[in-house]
């Protein structure tokens, strides 16, 4: 056979396929592009949030133990046994949420027993920075009321 008879002219489906498949190809590799580099903001090329909400509701906090007048910080992996932080269980090294804050303060208060006042200085981390938590909280011992998620703290759009 001859070459030129094997290598025949495109057809249109199969020109229009290729067409297609060029044009998915540069979208994938300039859209990203658009964004990140020339720092473009347009509906038709999405924004990449793919870490966007990885460490939202972590919280850092500080436990108080009050008795009288005497205030003073309390290490909480030593006051429950852990003398060594990296083999506390996850919910004590790493405090997601307030959930994650009063859990610990209500194992705290089992530990420290009666008569004691467990207090937190705590923020947990949102979109627009670090946000203090039970700022209003004298005793962490007793049943906390609900409370409403401000709006930065709600999740999804």
């Amino acid at each position: 056979m001859d070459a030129a008879i094997v290598h025949e002219e495109m057809s249109t489906p199969r020109a229009l396929r290729a067409l297609v498949i060029a044009q998915l190809a540069a979208w994938i590799a300039l859209a990203p592009a658009h964004r990140q580099i020339f720092g473009g903001r347009a509906g038709w090329a999405p924004a990449w949030d793919l870490y966007a909400e990885l460490g939202l509701d972590l919280v850092r906090a500080r436990f108080y133990v009050v008795r009288g007048d005497a205030r003073e910080e309390l290490d909480r992996y030593a006051a429950l046994g852990f003398h060594d932080p990296r083999l506390a269980p996850r919910w004590l090294r790493t405090l997601r949420g307030e959930t994650g804050a009063l859990r610990v303060a209500r194992e705290l208060c089992k530990r420290v027993g009666d008569g004691a006042v467990i207090q937190v200085d705590a923020q947990i981390a949102t979109r627009r920075g670090w946000s203090p938590i039970f700022a209003d909280a004298v005793d962490l011992c007793r049943p906390q009321p609900p409370r409403a998620l401000p709006p930065e703290r709600r999740r999804g759009r």
